[in-house]
């Protein structure tokens, strides 16, 4: 009996790359990157359009993109655009960061705030990809009220998974349209692994 495993790859930065490795049945080409790190690195969000062009099959997504730094409506409008050029075909992962100070001089961001703010941006894009109304009374949004104008409008299904990674554990909240999945992954208490569906 023959078993499949789908295996994932950091995506190239030449469009044949890109071509060698969905022909070699490479199942998903994930991005990262970093705003002003002194590592550099490209804008995920960047290299994310570049590789919907560049490739056919593959799952493409984020690896993570540090929410905190983007408003949360630009997010929101970008990743379903996206997915929809993609045929829906995007991921979107997110982390709050933090290793790099540079990344949140740079946008302004107070880094002690990227867990509040990542938090608060969560549940502010999964309205905007329902279409809703989404209202925010702190730090991310300055338009309350401010829907996310957009075609991707499959309702999401979240569901929320914990797993222990060395001494914390981390949360990762998963969103699935009929195409597409977007999760974030935020800090948790430390447990033991678990899942649950809302």
């Amino acid at each position: 009996m023959g078993l499949s495993v789908p295996v994932g790859f950091v995506a190239p930065s030449t469009p044949g790359d890109v071509r060698r490795l969905e022909a070699a049945g490479a199942a998903s080409l994930w991005v990262g990157g970093h705003i002003a790190s002194p590592n550099p690195a490209p804008e995920p969000m960047a290299w994310l359009a570049r590789l919907v062009e560049q490739s056919r099959s593959a799952i493409l997504g984020t690896a993570t993109l540090l929410l905190p730094l983007y408003p949360p409506a630009l997010v929101a409008k970008q990743i379903a655009d996206l997915d929809r050029a993609s045929g829906g075909r995007l991921v979107l992962g997110v982390g709050v960061g933090g290793e790099y100070a540079s990344d949140f001089e740079a946008a302004g961001v107070p880094m002690p705030e990227r867990g509040a703010r990542a938090d608060e941006a969560i549940p502010l894009l999964r309205s905007f990809w329902a279409s809703a109304s989404a209202a925010s009374t702190r730090r991310t949004s300055r338009r309350p009220g401010f829907p996310c104008l957009s075609e991707a409008r499959a309702p999401m299904r979240p569901s929320r998974s914990c797993a222990r990674s060395g001494a914390h554990s981390r949360c990762v909240i998963t969103a699935r349209t009929s195409t597409s999945t977007a999760f974030a992954s935020t800090p948790g208490r430390r447990s033991r692994a678990v899942r649950r569906s809302s």
